[in-house]
């Protein structure tokens, strides 16, 4: 599906329960999707099975000031979504901000491959990633792989990730978090908060990423031999926090000194050249 610079209204949520991408027509202008709903606890997009959707060049705009705002950006089906993906890249995500909502949800008994979000940004919004409704302590988790990639995430109230996997059943050791050159900056408002909130997740890997700005006084806990954050900044916030074998690897708390406006390094940034790679911690 291929949209041309310009908005468009949904009415309703959209149902997915086959392989769709949206994609702008122009990488360099965002078409606006946003929702005129007529009731509450609306989303944009709800996705069943196991559908491939990616999103490209788009823009979603929740509208919070609406009569009924969008709750979520993006649902998993209560019933039914079973290794589903999710793809989102070169896209802008903001005004999220109904009480209690979120850029993603994923329901109970809901369970995705893999979800992707790279060079996006991603703010001003109430929640960012709920993937925590296995409480039922057997083993079960919503993601296998969650990833973030050269992408901003900024000014959201609440979390950036709730990722939940509780229970000792070694036939579901998983759950896997990567992320890699990313700016998370004013995330977590209140000091009660977690930037980063993962609970016996697996497979941990941050690295050449700047989190600033934050009140809350836990950014991220590691826990695990598998668990690692490399080469990355906390500016202005709370020191990540490592147990039971989980790694920190240079981390520096230095002012990143990005460039007025911007989330991009300037020339006078100690990060320079320090990531994994020999490019920048943050941005690419």
């Amino acid at each position: 599906l291929l949209l041309s610079s310009g908005e468009y209204v949904l009415s309703n949520k959209v149902v997915i329960s086959k392989d769709i991408t949206i994609k702008s027509t122009d990488s360099k202008v965002k078409p606006v999707i946003r929702l005129e709903s007529e009731r509450e606890n609306n989303s944009f997009f709800e996705i069943g099975g196991d559908a491939r959707v990616v999103l490209d060049g788009v823009a979603l705009n929740g509208n919070s000031k609406a009569k009924f705002p969008a709750k979520y950006a993006i649902i998993s089906a209560k019933e039914g979504a079973n290794g589903y993906s999710l793809f989102m890249n070169n896209c802008e995500v903001y005004d999220f901000n109904a009480e209690a909502g979120a850029i993603f949800k994923a329901y109970k008994g809901s369970m995705s491959d893999s979800i992707k979000i790279s060079n996006s940004v991603i703010r001003d919004s109430y929640r960012g990633f709920g993937l925590n409704e296995e409480k039922d302590d057997i083993g079960k988790y919503s993601v296998e792989t969650i990833v973030f990639d050269n992408t901003v995430v900024t000014n959201i109230a609440q979390y950036l990730i709730d990722f939940y996997r509780g229970g000792n059943d070694e036939s579901t050791l998983g759950g896997a978090l990567e992320i890699n050159h990313c700016v998370f900056n004013n995330i977590a408002q209140d000091e009660k908060q977690t930037v980063l909130k993962l609970t016996n997740i697996v497979k941990v890997d941050i690295k050449n990423s700047v989190f600033a700005n934050s009140i809350s006084k836990t950014v991220v806990k590691l826990y695990g031999s598998k668990n690692l954050v490399s080469n990355s900044c906390f500016y202005n916030c709370a020191a990540p926090k490592a147990s039971n074998g989980a790694l920190l690897g240079s981390i520096s708390f230095e002012n990143p000194k990005f460039e007025k406006k911007s989330f991009i390094l300037s020339k006078k940034s100690g990060l320079l050249s320090k990531a994994t790679d020999g490019g920048n911690i943050g941005l690419r």
